[in-house]
């Protein structure tokens, strides 16, 4: 994953990138790709399975109201 972060920061048509994971990002691994995101000015966001339930309980809620 750290790989295809990199890569993708070295192309400059990418304004962001989405990290995406079905579990808990780890501690460290959140550490990096932050550490990443503030040494080359390039906006990351991290997805995980607290966002991603987040996002299922707010789309399953707009469906129905």
């Amino acid at each position: 994953m750290i790989r295809q972060i990199l890569c993708a920061t070295y192309d400059k048509r990418v304004q962001i990138i989405g990290a995406v994971c079905p579990n808990r990002f780890d501690d460290q691994l959140r550490q990096t790709i932050r550490y990443i995101a503030q040494v080359t000015k390039t906006k990351i966001c991290i997805f995980d399975d607290e966002i991603m339930l987040k996002q299922l309980k707010y789309y399953k809620n707009k469906i129905h109201s």
